[in-house]
């Protein structure tokens, strides 16, 4: 179901496009887990149904327009929410992608499509991390869990196009909220100390949590039943370089350790442009030539990421698939510089 409205105000110096829709898609196609014995892991077949609601909004603005000079504004909005409605029958959860133990892609009934399930810090029931008391570290969890969502909240962009004459100038920002990235990128960077993050690794400090049991799991309390709050100091060194057995921020830690709010601010686009007089390209015989330089992922600033990583969390190593969230120590991205030169005939 889907519905939409297009309005034009003030001779078209305002538009707006907007959509709203509600969409249901059932018997879709993946692997569903088989018993061993019948020879093989898994068979290709029909499963369940998944939803996804959202909003789009597309606003056109022309805030100045004279005979030689005109400035143009579009601004975008997509939201999109997912949710797995049903799985096939006696099936609790689909890997859809992830090509270790974890963590993995997976459809879980009621969470949104793609979440990530992995390697998680063993926590009190309200959320608060579990400090082993002998060792200062965190306490790893038994079990694989949800550790994050890649579907970003929102997202929006806002493109500024001036023209004077035959010169025009554009750029688009864009802005992501929400969503996640697990990345083994930045817990080698963290852990093998080559950032500024980490660049002060003497000292010791004590980090944020409660006392927990490393074998119940359960929060150790006082006489009172209250939580006891860590106070062990452990090694500045030991806080990016953990042996597996407990969890710290960044080598060898859990999977949720390594996972990263993926908000992202980006200068996306800037293009200048250049046409050719008319009188000069009719001696050529063509209808227009135009040159312009085009400067693409010039600038991005991730607020939630490690300060001096320069970490671009908009990545992922399963490329154009499925599986969104994951980075598997994938290549840093690129500013690119591009110059055009166009003909029409």
């Amino acid at each position: 179901v889907e519905a939409g409205l297009e309005l034009k105000f003030f001779d078209s110096r305002i538009g707006i496009d907007a959509t709203v829709y509600n969409r249901l898609s059932e018997n879709q196609i993946g692997a569903k887990s088989s018993a061993p014995s019948t020879g093989y892991n898994s068979f290709v077949t029909n499963f369940g149904s998944i939803s996804n609601k959202g909003f789009e909004l597309g606003v056109d603005l022309y805030p100045v327009v004279t005979k030689d000079f005109t400035w143009s504004m579009y601004l975008t909005y997509t939201k999109n929410k997912s949710e797995i409605v049903e799985l096939a029958d006696g099936v609790d959860e689909i890997v859809i992608g992830g090509d270790f133990a974890a963590p993995q892609a997976v459809l879980i009934k009621g969470q949104p499509y793609g979440i990530l399930k992995g390697e998680k810090l063993a926590r009190t029931a309200d959320g608060i991390p579990l400090v082993d008391p002998s060792t200062g570290m965190y306490i790893n969890d038994t079990e694989n869990g949800i550790i994050g969502d890649p579907n970003p909240d929102f997202k929006t962009a806002l493109t500024n196009t001036f023209k004077y004459k035959d010169v025009s100038l554009s750029f688009m920002v864009d802005y992501q909220k929400g969503g996640c990235v697990f990345s083994s990128y930045l817990t080698d960077l963290l852990g093998r100390g080559v950032t500024k993050d980490t660049e002060d690794r003497l000292g010791t400090r004590i980090i944020k949590g409660v006392y927990g049991d490393a074998n119940t799991l359960q929060p150790i309390v006082d006489a009172q039943g209250n939580y006891i709050w860590n106070t062990t100091a452990i090694g500045e060194a030991d806080l990016w370089f953990s042996d597996g057995t407990y969890s710290t921020f960044a080598i060898n830690s859990c999977d949720e350790v390594a996972t990263y709010d993926a908000t992202v601010w980006r200068l996306r686009e800037v293009t200048l442009a250049y046409s050719l007089p008319k009188n000069f390209i009719s001696r050529l015989k063509l209808s227009n030539a135009e040159v312009s330089v085009v400067g693409r992922n010039l600038w991005y600033f991730a607020p939630n990421v490690p300060k001096h990583s320069n970490y671009d969390p908009v990545v992922n190593t399963f490329g154009n698939t499925n599986v969104q969230g994951i980075d598997y120590t994938g290549a840093p991205s690129t500013r690119r510089v591009a110059f055009n030169l166009s003909f029409t005939f």
